[in-house]
């Protein structure tokens, strides 16, 4: 069953991977950003401090990027492997789930099989699974320090409690000290959840417990410090007050970006759980579990676990969607466990058809969506959408409810197929949309093809570093703003360079040297005499 279970898993993840490495180009700006940093390590072979466009990147630990290079060292320089390794540590995550589920309630195979299939069947989960970004990493070694609390806290034995230190420690090397609020709920709370698992803790016992908890906390934070106190050396004072301070307190008390009020999460969480948020038995499952507040210690384990990071993370000023993905398996054991109580579905008509509707739904929508007056005519980019694949939505949803009569173990793998489906034809469906609209790699080839031939480039505008990987180029590009004399002082420097601008209506009166469709807006690159004979290029608004 095990066996099964584990092919099942790998085979619907290759699936969804290969779909997306082969459908999807990398995606600005995140994307192209983050190879663009492993690329400027790699070209200056600088791999302590990372680096991008030649100037000190802050934003992200290096684990990530030292991953990329592992990579093209023993397979050169690529774009897929970099595309691989979120989702390699994706696919981890459901396995290292399974693990917990096994811990935790010990003997009930069944929460162990159908909680990394809920997991997955999460479809902003299993989507967001496909992107190079770090929260899959985070999630990993999130769940390899919570593996090890269970453990340690069932048998006191050390290699729980090394597991932790080194899960902390490889988490904050993937995405800083958020790695913390994964983790140090369960950790102190210990002694609620674990009652039931030890009926028997003195304060002598418990005291240990947080004596081996602050070991394994040093442990983390020393193997953290061993790369940021050298790269805060050698990166300079402004880099190591960034990433000792404005990327770890600064983002809690006043968010440089995406900062948002402390709901935002709970009207959207319902959303990214999709569908389960949709099934009613999912949640009779739960509920079921919650009756009468009498709670089993990997149900309480779950529930600190969960609840704790979601309210710490609502007080962070800084909030993204994708900073709750190390939660999510939280909730997929809570789920499975819930339903692992229920044997099949009954004759309730609202309770078997309802998570098919949605699919069905779904597909229509699909369908309909070139057709809606919100669109028609005014949106480009759909028109170039393959919207026949809703039909094949549609047609899932149709079959898994002529499935709805089966055990729940067997439905809920066919709703994981059917998640897999969606993200699938997701990609399918925006992919001509994606390759028409961003994908950079001609732009960037030719700046390319420029570079080589000597010329210096120029990017007029804020600058995400979204050509240095695509154009495997080895000079930064000079990045020129607003302010009319640092445009002078490249034309000046470079008056044969080559100018990147954006435009929402190009100019029409004077002959760029390459144009691309990027998003809403047309990127050009310029001759830089051509700047200097029309000053106004440098006006986006312009129209002429």
């Amino acid at each position: 069953m095990k066996l099964k279970n584990t092919i099942f898993i790998i085979s619907l993840w290759v699936l969804v991977v290969a779909i997306a490495i082969f459908y999807r180009p990398l995606l600005p700006v995140d994307e192209t950003r983050y190879l663009s940093v492993a690329w400027d390590m790699w070209v200056t072979e600088k791999f302590l401090v990372p680096s991008l466009n030649g100037s000190v990147y802050s934003h992200k630990p290096p684990l990530l990027f030292w991953l990329i290079h592992v990579g093209w060292y023993l397979f050169e320089v690529n774009d897929w492997w970099p595309r691989v390794i979120a989702p390699i540590f994706g696919l981890g995550c459901l396995f290292l789930t399974r693990q917990l589920a096994l811990v935790l309630w010990p003997g009930q195979e069944r929460v162990s099989l159908m909680a990394p299939l809920i997991l997955f069947s999460c479809l902003f989960w299993t989507l967001f699974s496909t992107l190079t970004m770090f929260d899959l990493i985070q999630a990993f070694f999130a769940l390899m320090a919570l593996l090890g609390i269970v453990i340690a806290w069932r048998k006191n034995s050390i290699f729980g409690f090394l597991l932790l230190g080194v899960g902390i420690g490889l988490g904050g090397l993937a995405k800083g000290p958020a790695i913390l609020v994964h983790v140090m709920p369960a950790a102190l709370l210990a002694p609620i959840w674990g009652a039931k698992i030890l009926q028997e803790r003195s304060a002598d016992l418990l005291i240990r417990w947080y004596v081996k908890i602050m070991f394994s906390v040093i442990l983390g934070l020393g193997i953290v410090l061993l790369w940021a106190i050298p790269a805060g050396h050698f990166g300079g004072p402004e880099y190591r007050e960034a990433i000792f301070w404005g990327q770890t307190a600064g983002r809690i008390t006043k968010s440089f970006a995406h900062e948002r009020p402390f709901w935002w999460y709970l009207p959207i969480f319902p959303l990214l759980i999709l569908p389960w948020c949709v099934w009613p038995i999912f949640w009779k499952g739960i509920f079921a579990n919650f009756k009468g507040l009498s709670l089993d210690a990997g149900s309480i384990f779950c529930v600190i676990w969960f609840v704790g990071s979601f309210l710490i993370f609502s007080m962070i000023s800084g909030k993204q969607l994708h900073y709750l993905l190390p939660i999510f398996p939280a909730f997929a054991l809570i789920g499975a466990n819930g339903l692992s109580k229920i044997d099949r579905l009954g004759e309730n008509l609202l309770e078997r058809a309802l998570l098919p509707c949605f699919y069905g739904v779904l597909g229509f929508l699909v369908l309909l969506l070139p057709n809606l007056p919100i669109f028609m005519n005014k949106v480009i980019w759909v028109s170039k959408l393959n919207f026949e694949y809703g039909l094949v939505i549609g047609i899932m949803g149709f079959w898994l409810y002529k499935r709805t009569k089966r055990h729940i173990s067997s439905l809920v793998m066919e709703i994981s197929i059917g998640s897999a489906i969606v993200v699938v034809c997701a990609h399918l469906i925006l992919s001509d949309v994606l390759f028409n609209f961003y994908n950079l790699q001609p732009l960037a080839n030719k700046l390319s093809v420029l570079q080589k031939q000597g010329y210096a480039i120029a990017n007029f505008g804020k600058y995400h570093g979204q050509y240095n990987f695509l154009g495997r180029l080895k000079k930064p590009i000079t990045v020129i703003g607003l302010l009319k004399t640092q445009k002078m002082e490249f034309l000046k420097n470079a008056p044969n360079g080559k100018i990147v601008a954006y435009y929402r209506s190009p100019p029409k009166k004077v002959k760029p040297i390459f144009t691309q469709n990027f998003r809403q807006m047309t990127v050009v690159i310029w001759d830089a005499r051509e700047f200097i004979k029309n000053p106004k290029l440098g006006d986006r608004r312009a129209n002429y």
